[in-house]
């Protein structure tokens, strides 16, 4: 399944399937967590184990981020880097003879896109 389906055929797709792929986006966004330190500690302080999150009947299970998680105070005047995506560091250190069969392999832009491809986030006050 493809999981950047145009709209064309998303529309036509049955209810069933666009669950599947909804679940599947939701997996690869969760894959990501980790990463974010804001949703890292945020899954931590509520006790969710993201591993029984399999699918969009689960998203009742993730805990809501708020207005003021996001706006800066006085006491966090840089609140919005705890949302920025830090890689991990051992993927930093990979062996030579790693990165360079990834170089040569046939899948390296699928590979780098599906490591770093940009998670976009969109946040509104309400009055737009």
């Amino acid at each position: 399944m493809n999981i950047n389906p145009s709209w064309k055929k998303l529309k036509d797709w049955s209810l069933k399937k666009q669950k599947k792929l909804q679940s599947k986006k939701l997996q690869h966004m969760l894959r990501l967590l980790d990463m974010a330190p804001f949703y890292h500690s945020l899954f931590k302080v509520s006790k969710v184990n993201i591993n029984i999150i399999n699918s969009i009947d689960d998203l009742s299970k993730i805990p809501f981020t708020e207005k003021e998680d996001v706006v800066d105070s006085i006491d966090h005047s840089e609140k919005f880097s705890s949302f920025v995506i830090n890689p991990i560091k051992k993927l930093h250190k990979l062996p030579k003879l790693t990165t360079t069969k990834l170089f040569f392999s046939g899948n390296l832009k699928k590979q780098l896109l599906y490591e770093f491809k940009p998670i976009h986030i969109h946040f509104t006050t309400g009055r737009s």
